[in-house]
């Protein structure tokens, strides 16, 4: 499905498609491959921005995620949960890097302490009317410039609620490169999924 303005000709609009039909392809390529794997051994996943292997390693003891040497290690009791136990492990690693970052800032911006972290379909953060901060738990995949970005938007959301000129100037203030992490947020959201 492909939106226009009514009144653009159909001519525009496929050279429009065809122009991008490369792009398109491999996003689709990548977000198939990335729906293909089901967190088992040896799959590629993120973490911080970088690839690790996917290291499953059958346990009697309790549950437990690691990352070493470029490998996120995960030892579990029943292969069935394998999907929980990392949803887990992204939800406290970002936790930890979110609560990292606003521990920097918490003396320029207004805002409640107590942030959530949940597993979100297609947003990286919000900010209620409240300056209450929600964080997608996907966010430890990205790099930590990215995730701080997110944190920033989010921020910059309690001093102003829109997203007009005024809010993107004055992120720019706390991230002058805010367009560099965006794009890289905008082109690499789909294999930031679980």
């Amino acid at each position: 499905m492909v939106r226009s303005p009514y009144f653009l000709p159909l001519k525009i609009i496929e050279n429009f498609i065809n122009s991008k039909a490369d792009w398109v392809n491999k996003k689709l390529k990548a977000f198939a491959d990335h729906k293909k794997n089901r967190l088992i051994h040896g799959e590629k996943v993120y973490y911080l921005g970088e690839t690790v292997d996917l290291k499953v390693i059958e346990t009697k003891r309790t549950n437990s995620v690691c990352v070493y040497q470029k490998s996120l290690i995960v030892r579990v009791c029943d292969k069935q949960t394998i999907p929980e136990i990392v949803r887990e492990f992204y939800c406290e690693q970002t936790s930890f890097a979110v609560e990292k970052i606003l521990n920097k800032y918490k003396n320029t911006f207004d805002f409640d302490e107590n942030i959530r972290v949940k597993h979100y379909q297609s947003k990286f953060g919000s900010c209620t009317r409240y300056n209450k901060l929600c964080f997608n738990a996907n966010l430890a995949m990205a790099p930590v410039e990215v995730i701080e970005y997110v944190v920033l938007h989010e921020l910059t959301h309690t001093k102003i609620k829109d997203h007009s000129r005024r809010f993107w100037l004055k992120l720019f203030e706390y991230d002058p490169d805010y367009k560099k992490h965006r794009k890289w947020l905008r082109e690499n959201s789909l294999l930031l999924k679980i």
